[in-house]
């Protein structure tokens, strides 16, 4: 029974620095990294809104929109209406219009996640912006934050 409780600790604990590692891999632009992680803990904690919620911005990054978007709602339905969630849905929208702009010019890339470059510079512009402004007004560190998108 000890021995169940110990493994269980050990096993949150670990989900726990896997959490934190995915943080870093976001605001290391290591997106397809952060992707898989982020997946993994999901794997054990499906209802973890922080890898719900660095998934779909690094999915959004990588050009995954439709991924993104289901992290993302995902994210705000167990979180409620976080502003960093609403930031990030309002990027992946910017992706959208962007990509859309695109697919009428005939040089877009498909939703399928195969686009190499990832999103426009108009939506990578947004995205620092949100970030910005989410650093500008970021409590202190109380162990339940989600950082911003880059």
């Amino acid at each position: 029974r000890r021995r169940a409780a110990l493994r269980a600790r050990v096993h949150d604990a670990g989900m726990a620095n896997l959490l934190n590692v995915t943080a870093c891999l976001l605001k290391l632009e290591r997106y397809t990294e952060c992707v898989a992680a982020c997946t993994r803990v999901l794997g054990a904690q499906p209802d973890a809104a922080k890898a719900l919620y660095r998934r779909g911005c690094a999915r959004t990054q990588l050009g995954e929109l439709d991924g993104a978007e289901r992290d993302l709602q995902r994210a705000r339905e167990l979180r409620g209406s976080d502003e960093l969630i609403s930031a990030a849905l309002d990027e992946l929208s910017a992706a959208r219009e962007q990509r859309d702009g695109d697919d009428d010019a005939g040089g877009g890339a498909t939703d399928g996640g195969s686009s190499s470059g990832g999103v426009s510079a108009a939506a990578t512009a947004a995205a620092s912006a949100v970030a910005a402004a989410a650093a500008a007004t970021a409590a202190p560190d109380d162990g339940d934050d989600m950082a911003a998108c880059p």
